[in-house]
């Protein structure tokens, strides 16, 4: 498999970031339009957004390096309450699911919305939010269509939402009926909900599983370690993958301490680059 990392967690090394994320061993990217400074979407215009995308690929093809999934805009906390919250969110992510396709990338990875927040279930609003998601990315694959891009929808660490199970994204996605839905597998936030097993999600999603998001935590909340450093069981996370003869990158999520000096930053980015060829690739 080859290895990814996501770009905004080495905007430190500014436009050097691709070059030197190539020299370390990394092939591909997870691109992120939904929280780093000079992409976040939801803070300029879709015009703007696209011409800054036209200068990464520039930036990114001179690397070498291939973006092999991206990230669509999401705000944290959820801003889907309203009509207008949502209209604004469709728009950007149209915009975005262009961006990706200028990246020459296949796999725009999302969340599904949350007009009742993360907590819905404990308002009884689980069906409401099934039916909003059903008609927003409804209108959303049509742009998917457009450009050639599949919408993967990511499992989430939230046990009080409809939508955050890997099962549930699976039948999320049958709903659909739509050959554009796959799956992102974020193994960090399969692991923080109870009864969910990140091993056995990955066999669970095998048939729909187009991207993954690889993270650690202590099991309790969405943390973004380093793996190895919580409760996943990376080497038969590894193995899964293999044995379902996972065709992916293998996508880093790891977050980086903003204080580490820079000399230690290199350093440990190039830890992690070993730790996750060794799960991947067995290396």
């Amino acid at each position: 498999m080859k290895i990814s990392d996501t770009q905004y967690e080495v905007d430190r090394w500014g436009d050097e970031k691709y070059k030197k994320l190539r020299e370390i061993g990394f092939e591909a990217i997870d691109f992120s339009n939904n929280v780093t400074d000079s992409h976040a979407h939801c803070e300029i215009s879709n015009e703007e957004f696209l011409e800054a995308v036209k200068r990464e690929k520039v930036l990114i093809d001179e690397a070498g390096l291939e973006v092999y999934q991206m990230h669509g805009p999401w705000r944290w906390p959820p801003r889907d309450y309203t009509p207008e919250d949502r209209a604004d969110r469709m728009s950007r992510m149209k915009a975005s699911i262009e961006g990706c396709a200028i990246l020459g990338c296949k796999n725009w990875v999302i969340h599904n919305i949350m007009p009742f927040g993360h907590e819905d279930l404990k308002q009884n609003k689980g069906e409401e939010t099934w039916a909003m998601n059903r008609e927003f990315f409804g209108e959303l694959a049509e742009t998917a269509h457009k450009f050639g891009v599949y919408i993967c929808l990511e499992n989430m660490p939230m046990p009080n939402f409809a939508i955050a199970t890997p099962q549930n994204i699976l039948d999320f996605i049958a709903e659909m009926n739509d050959d554009c839905f796959k799956m992102c597998l974020d193994v960090g936030h399969a692991a923080v909900i109870p009864g969910v097993d990140p091993v056995e999600s990955v066999y669970l999603v095998k048939d729909k599983l187009a991207a993954v998001h690889i993270h650690d935590n202590l099991g309790k909340v969405d943390q973004h370690f380093i793996p190895f450093f919580g409760v996943v069981d990376w080497e038969n996370v590894g193995k899964a993958l293999k044995e379902i003869d996972f065709k992916g990158a293998f996508s880093l999520e790891v977050e980086a301490p903003e204080k580490l000096p820079d000399p230690y930053f290199e350093e440990m980015f190039r830890l992690i680059f070993k730790i996750a060829n060794r799960i991947a690739n067995g290396e």
